[in-house]
């Protein structure tokens, strides 16, 4: 290896060390909006998908594979966008904007990521795999 390749490939291991992997970008929300979710989703999502977001009968789990499989490649503003138009089952649409934001802040703090400093408004491109794994965070879900 060349003294020019090995100091490229120190500095961009570095570059990845110091980025912290694949989340290192800032969650589109706030740790008050997570909060809010938990109570929201709570009301409105829990009677189907479960208190821990495990999904039960017809109702898929909202965090873990299949959920990863399903959303990681869409952004936070696409989920948003779903849930705002298609939940809670037999009356969709009926919450509040802020309400549908609190919700998907919280899902995503289920799945990973980690809150940011502004607020979510329901529009954002980034993508739910650079922010989320998928694995449950359980501190999350009971809101210790």
């Amino acid at each position: 290896m060349t003294g020019f390749c090995r100091k490229m490939t120190v500095a961009a291991i570095m570059s990845l060390s110091l980025c912290g992997g694949a989340q290192a970008q800032s969650s589109p929300f706030t740790p008050e909006q997570i909060n809010a979710g938990r109570e929201n989703f709570g009301m409105y999502c829990a009677g189907c998908h479960g208190d821990n977001l495990t999904g039960g009968g017809e109702a898929p789990a909202l965090t873990g594979g299949i959920f990863n499989h399903d959303w990681s490649n869409q952004s936070v503003g696409a989920f948003f966008a779903f849930i705002s138009n298609a939940m809670p089952q037999g009356l969709e649409g009926a919450l509040t904007p802020e309400e549908y934001a609190s919700i998907t802040a919280y899902i995503m703090a289920a799945n990973g990521a980690k809150p940011g400093t502004a607020p979510f408004t329901g529009k954002s491109d980034i993508k739910i795999s650079a922010i989320a794994d998928g694995k449950l965070v359980s501190g999350v879900v009971s809101g210790k």
